[in-house]
């Protein structure tokens, strides 16, 4: 119950205050404001897209994540799900799930993950921009 609670209000703040994005050229990451940050990084070249799952928390700390991936373009639809455990490294970060697409497509992704009885979710659209 208390992690249910937990979960809806981090997921009231991050729709209150919105999700933080940054971009460079060679990649763009979209993550919320926890301290256990959930972020998609997403790299292209040479006609693919990589879209890479991260978490934050505690050098150390062991969790459970899923990544799901869908949509498609003229290479085709894909309905991609990931998951396992993983461990917090040294440097804050772990990465969970790596998937590698045509960059010709619409993609809707999601992470979700599961660490120290917290749950934590980002979702973005990769390729619908005008």
């Amino acid at each position: 119950m208390f992690s249910n609670l937990k979960a809806m209000s981090l997921a009231a703040l991050i729709a209150g205050f919105g999700a933080v994005h940054y971009a460079t050229d060679t990649s763009q990451a979209h993550e919320n404001t926890s301290e256990n940050a959930c972020a998609i990084n997403t790299e292209t070249g040479r006609g693919s897209l990589t879209l890479t799952g991260i978490a934050k928390g505690e050098p150390g700390q062991a969790g459970q994540y899923r990544l799901t991936i869908k949509g498609g373009g003229a290479s085709g639809t894909t309905s991609t799900s990931q998951g396992g455990a993983f461990e917090i490294g040294r440097d804050g970060k772990a990465e969970i799930g790596r998937v590698t697409l045509g960059n010709d497509g619409i993609y809707d992704a999601r992470l979700q993950y599961r660490i120290d009885g917290a749950s934590f979710e980002c979702e973005t659209r990769i390729g619908d921009h005008i």
